[in-house]
């Protein structure tokens, strides 16, 4: 069972050397128990269907397990990187870049599997994998990075985390996990991953188990950069971050300069189509504007900055007005915070591929008589694919989580209150009426200006689903960092009401009311979690 102290290593007095076959040992059987995870049937507990792994006698538990990852693996780096890493795929190598996944194991099993795949077919290797995985290549040339954002709404948190994890620790140099503001405790308590915790445990294993995973993430680093091309982060820039790293010595390399507090800021931040700074309407972080990105980039030699943090439509999106800037979501069929409704978006997941003679955009001097190139390959799956790849995966057993109006019961995140006894009552046909002291208060003007350009640019790239998107993609996001006292209450309406205002002025779609109508929901859920 989990435990809320540190406990003791069975196997202590051994030496290291066996210390860590044992971990990698645990760490395969997570890989088989998480692999070939069945999903006819509503979650259940962990220990369903699992037994402990025995390893020279010792059977760990698995926040013993947890344990000897932080000490042997997470600990280490941090020690020797900092908050920073440096991604290095090699010549003829491939970094693999994952998008937020929020607890959807429905949708992370079928793009590792499409990682395999198009790693076969690029390589014209022999088809193999790691011997303790079906899915995870461990590969020198192969490098993948997660962009964070491992829990929260979706209906296996612990799987999502527990999955990439167990493959560092199987091939520590080719993994890079990030951290996400949903690594942050105190997100991850008001967002599902402690009362997911809790349902897979018992009450106190639960909140135990939810403390040991949230140490760990106070490890995981929130950059990675490959070296004169792109910096990757969960969010983006913040005043403080680039202000700090100006006078770096070595360009695109932040161990030095980053520090902790700045990661949680940044792991907020969102890109802007506005010059300069602003401040972000999550209530954390900061809005950074494509002058900032531009001068940041040229700074340290790098081309692009590759993100998560935010939904989309089409699963990938170059930023508005800012080429410079490419933000990847992975989750497919995302239902955010306060919609009770599938968004339907699709999963994407990109490439950064490492040539020495090819046909790309990017070229980089190596310093070793060869002119490097780099090639983003960006792929994409909508939610009916993933769900067919995830058939072949388990045969025709699986059960479609997304999308299925039968099954939505399997989702357990706040927005469709599933979870936890403060969420009972809260969903209904009621709507929740503004609190009266939020009559009087108005949104910021600053936060109009940006609705307006956000909106109208959505709505020339994208047309109308576009901007339909958007609208939810911002009402979604207004004061989710915060959102904890009747003031920021007020503050995120006032917000709310602006998209929707803004909104109605620009869309002429004849499903425009019925698009006001879910908005107006999302507002009103906002309303109902703040009462519960």
């Amino acid at each position: 069972k989990a435990r809320g102290d540190r406990v003791a290593m069975q196997t202590a007095e051994s030496d290291p050397g066996s210390n860590k076959q044992v971990m990698e040992q645990y760490a395969a059987a997570v890989i088989k128990k998480i692999e070939k995870e069945q999903f006819q049937e509503k979650l259940g507990k962990w220990a369903d269907g699992w037994e402990e792994p025995a390893a020279h006698g010792h059977a760990l538990n698995l926040t013993n397990f947890l344990v000897q990852v932080e000490d042997l693996i997470l600990k280490p780096e941090l020690d020797r990187h900092n908050y920073s890493r440096m991604v290095d795929a090699g010549e003829i190598g491939r970094t693999a870049v994952i998008g937020d996944i929020h607890g959807e194991l429905w949708v992370l099993l079928p793009i590792l599997k499409q990682i395999r795949d198009d790693w076969f077919k690029r390589t014209f290797e022999a088809r193999f994998t790691h011997k303790d995985s079906a899915l995870f290549v461990c590969h020198e040339k192969l490098h993948y990075v997660f962009l964070g954002d491992y829990v929260d709404r979706g209906d296996r948190n612990l799987h999502t985390f527990l999955l990439p994890l167990a493959y560092k620790v199987l091939c520590p140099k080719q993994v890079t996990l990030l951290q996400g503001n949903h690594e942050q405790i105190d997100t991850n308590i008001r967002y599902g991953f402690q009362d997911h915790c809790q349902d897979l445990f018992s009450t106190t294993d639960g909140l135990s188990m939810h403390g040991t995973i949230n140490r760990l993430f106070q490890h995981l680093p929130f950059v990675a950069t490959v070296e004169g091309a792109f910096i990757v982060t969960h969010g983006g820039l913040t005043e403080d971050f680039v202000d700090a790293c100006t006078n770096t010595r070595t360009k695109g390399n932040f161990q030095r300069c980053l520090t902790y507090d700045m990661g949680l800021e940044m792991a907020w931040s969102d890109p802007s189509s506005l010059e300069g700074w602003d401040d972000s309407p999550r209530g954390m972080g900061s809005l950074f504007g494509p002058d900032i990105v531009d001068k940041f980039l040229g700074a340290h030699y790098l081309k692009k900055l590759i993100r998560g943090h935010q939904m989309e439509r089409k699963g990938i999106r170059t930023e508005q007005g800012n080429p410079n800037v490419l933000t990847v979501f992975s989750a497919a069929d995302y239902t955010g915070t306060y919609s009770t409704k599938k968004f339907g978006n699709d999963g994407g997941w990109i490439y950064i591929d490492h040539d020495v003679e090819a046909d790309d955009f990017l070229l980089i001097d190596g310093g070793d008589g060869w002119t490097h190139h780099m090639k983003l390959k960006q792929r994409t799956l909508n939610p009916d694919e993933i769900r067919k790849v995830s058939k072949e995966i388990y045969e025709g057993n699986f059960l479609e989580l997304a999308g299925s109006e039968a099954s939505m019961g399997v989702h357990e995140h706040w927005a469709r209150m599933e979870v936890g006894d403060r969420q009972r009552g809260v969903q209904g046909n009621k709507t929740a009426a503004v609190p009266s002291e939020c009559k009087e208060v108005e949104g910021r003007a600053e936060h109009k200006v940006l609705v307006n350009s956000s909106l109208h640019q959505a709505f020339s790239e994208d047309g109308e689903a576009g901007l339909a998107f958007k609208a939810q993609e911002m009402v979604d996001e207004c004061g989710e960092a915060v959102s904890k006292s009747m003031p920021e209450l007020c503050e995120a309406l006032a917000m709310d009401a602006v998209v929707l205002e803004v909104f109605s002025d620009i869309s002429k779609a004849s499903n425009k009311i019925e698009v006001l109508k879910t908005l107006q929901e999302a507002m009103s859920a906002r309303v109902k979690l703040f009462i519960s």
